[in-house]
C-alpha cells in the first residue's frame, strides 16, 4: 500500500393412531392346511426384527467403511453411537486420522498433523491459520467428515431403514386414498419386493452372521438370536449429511451397563475440554487504509471478515506485521493484534514514526489468525447426563402399517428419523418418535393446513378436529412426567392446534411448526 507522506486523512476504513401392527403378504397352506405367510413376508418380518434390535438398543458400535458418494472412504474403528446420538470413536479418513465426539449440538475431533494438513483452507495469500489443532480437542461442524456420522449411524435411523420400507413404497400412496385424513395408515396390498434370504458360505466374502438377508439394495447379517451384526448397502440418509453414503460395517449392540460406561467417559472428556481450537477458519482478503502525518506516524487499518465453516461460536485473534518503506528505503517494521467475533469482522492497526522522512511510502501486511470456540462445559456436562438418562428410559419399536401418503412418510422421516412404518407404544398410545432429549413426538405432516378456516380453527364438523383433541389428550395421560410435542408442517396447522386445545383445557403439550423439505 502506498501513501505519500504530505497528504493527510483518510477514514477507517420441526399421534398416530395405530390400527394394527401388519406386514403386507400372501397367505399360502402349510402341510396340514394351516394358512401361513409366503416367502417374502416371513422375511420381511425377520428383516424388521434384526432391525429393531438395533433400534431399541441403548448404544451400538461400529467398525468398518462409510463411502460417501463414489470417492471418500471413511474407516470406523470402535465408533460408538448412543441412542440420543452421541458418539465417540476413531474415524481415519484418506490422511491422517482422528477421534471424533459428538455431545448434543457440538462437534470436537482430536486429529494428528495429517489429517489437518490434508483440509482445504479459505484464505488470502497474506494469512496465515496458526491455530494449534494437532493432537488437541478442536470444536468443528458436524459434518467434518463429509458426512455426520452420529445422525447418520443413529441406531434408529439405521436399525429402522434396513428393511428399506420408505425406498420400497417410494412415491405410491398406499391403500385407498382418504380425503379426511393426512395421517391416514394403510397395509399394503402386494407382497414386498426384492426381499430375500441369503445363503452363508465360509469366507465368501459376504456380511458377516448366522444368517443373511437383502432387502433392495441393502444386505444385512444376523446372529443366532436375530439380532443385528452387520450391514452392507445404503445408509439411512442425514439432513446434514453433504453427500449420499453407504456403508460395509459390523454391528455390536450395547446394553445399558456398556451404555452407562460409554456415557461416564464423554463426561470425563467433557470435563477436560479447555481453551479448545476453532477449526476451519475462512478469512476474506483484508482491506486496508495507510494515513501518514507529516513528522508524525504512518497509522494501518486493516478490516476483515471470517466465517467458521458450521457456524459455531468463539473468537478470532489478528496479528498484522507491516514492513514500511519510504521512497524504496526501509523504513522500519511495526505490529498490532485485534480480534474478532467467529463468524464476524474486525480491525487491526499498527502504527510507525516517520522521523521525519518525506516521499512516498509502501507498506507490505501479513497477517495471523487463530481461532478458540466458546464451550460451557457446564452445559456439555449437563447434556450428557440428560441424554444418559433420556436413553435409559427409552422405549422400543413396534411395527404398524404405514401412513399412506409419501409426504407423510417423507415428514415422519425428516422429524423422528424413522419411517412411519414403527411406532414407539407408550401404555395404549403410539407415538410416532421421540427427540435425543426424550421428548415423545406426535407428527403431522402436510395437508392439515389445508383444514384451517379463515378465522384460524379447525372445523369442527371435520373428523380430524376430533381425532387430534383425543390424540393430545391420550398422548398426554399416557406420557405421565415424560414431555409431549405435536409437529406440524404446516404453521396455519400448528396454530390451530394450539387454538384447539387452549380452549379444550388440554394443557402440558408443546405444539410447533417445523416446514416440510
Amino acid at each position: 500500500m502506498r501513501k505519500n507522506l504530505l497528504a493527510v486523512g483518510g477514514g477507517v476504513a420441526a399421534i398416530a393412531v395405530v390400527l394394527g401392527v401388519t406386514l403386507s403378504g400372501v397367505l399360502t397352506p402349510s402341510v396340514d392346511g394351516t394358512a401361513v405367510p409366503d416367502e417374502p413376508t416371513r422375511v420381511l418380518s425377520d428383516v424388521g426384527a434384526a432391525g429393531r434390535s438395533l433400534a431399541k438398543a441403548p448404544s451400538a458400535v461400529f467398525n468398518g467403511t462409510v463411502t460417501i458418494g463414489d470417492r471418500d472412504t471413511l474407516r470406523l474403528e470402535n465408533l460408538t453411537v448412543t441412542a440420543t446420538g452421541e458418539t465417540t470413536g476413531t474415524v481415519i479418513p484418506k490422511q491422517g486420522r482422528a477421534e471424533l465426539l459428538q455431545v448434543g449440538d457440538s462437534t470436537f475431533v482430536k486429529a494428528d498433523d495429517e489429517f489437518w494438513k490434508a483440509q482445504p483452507t479459505v484464505l488470502p495469500g497474506s494469512v496465515t491459520d496458526v491455530t494449534e489443532t494437532a493432537g488437541k480437542w478442536t470444536a468443528v461442524p458436524r459434518d467434518v467428515f463429509g458426512i455426520d456420522l452420529g445422525a447418520v449411524l443413529l441406531p434408529t435411523r439405521l436399525g429402522l431403514s434396513v428393511d428399506q420400507q420408505d425406498v420400497r413404497y417410494g412415491d405410491a400412496y398406499i391403500g385407498e386414498e382418504s380425503s379426511d385424513d393426512p395421517n391416514q395408515r394403510n397395509s399394503p396390498s402386494q407382497d414386498p419386493v426384492g426381499v430375500m434370504r441369503l445363503d452363508v458360505g465360509e469366507d465368501d466374502g459376504g456380511v458377516t452372521g448366522d444368517r443373511r438377508y437383502q432387502a433392495g439394495e441393502m444386505t444385512i447379517g444376523v446372529d443366532s438370536d436375530g439380532d443385528l451384526v452387520s450391514v452392507r448397502g445404503p445408509l439411512a440418509a442425514s439432513t446434514r449429511a453433504v453427500a449420499a453414503a453407504s456403508g460395509d460395517l459390523t454391528v455390536a449392540i450395547k446394553n445399558a451397563d456398556d451404555t452407562r460406561s460409554t456415557y461416564d467417559a464423554m463426561t470425563s472428556t467433557v470435563g477436560d475440554l479447555r481453551d479448545v481450537p476453532l477449526g476451519f477458519i475462512a478469512v476474506t482478503d483484508p482491506k486496508g487504509d495507510l494515513n501518514c502525518a507529516f513528522g508524525g506516524d504512518c497509522v494501518l487499518d486493516y478490516t476483515m471478515a471470517n466465517t467458521v465453516r458450521g457456524a459455531l461460536s468463539g473468537e478470532i485473534a489478528v496479528t498484522i506485521t507491516s514492513e514500511f518503506k519510504v521512497d524504496g528505503a526501509p523504513l522500519g517494521t511495526c505490529r498490532g493484534t485485534g480480534r474478532m467475533p467467529a463468524g464476524g469482522r474486525g480491525t487491526v492497526t499498527c502504527r510507525i514514526a516517520t522521523r521525519g522522512r518525506e516521499g512516498s511510502v509502501d507498506s507490505t501486511a501479513r497477517f495471523t489468525v487463530s481461532g478458540r470456540a466458546d464451550v460451557d462445559t457446564g452445559a456439555l456436562s449437563t447434556a450428557v447426563r440428560a441424554r444418559a438418562a433420556a436413553v435409559r428410559d427409552s422405549l422400543g419399536w413396534e411395527s404398524t402399517t404405514p401412513k399412506a401418503s409419501a409426504a407423510a412418510r417423507r415428514y415422519d422421516a425428516q422429524i423422528t428419523r424413522a419411517p412411519s412404518g414403527y411406532v414407539l407404544r407408550v401404555g395404549d398410545v403410539a407415538f410416532d418418535g421421540r427427540e435425543s432429549d426424550g421428548t415423545l413426538l406426535l407428527v403431522y405432516g402436510p395437508g392439515y393446513g389445508e383444514r384451517v378456516l379463515p378465522d384460524g380453527g379447525f372445523a369442527a364438523s371435520w373428523s380430524g378436529t376430533g381425532k387430534l383433541l383425543a390424540q393430545a389428550r391420550d398422548a398426554r395421560a399416557a406420557a405421565a412426567d415424560e414431555p409431549v410435542r405435536m409437529v406440524f408442517a404446516e404453521q396455519p396447522a400448528a396454530d390451530a392446534a394450539r387454538r384447539l386445545l387452549a380452549e379444550n383445557g388440554v394443557e402440558g403439550v408443546d405444539v410447533v411448526d417445523v416446514p416440510a423439505v
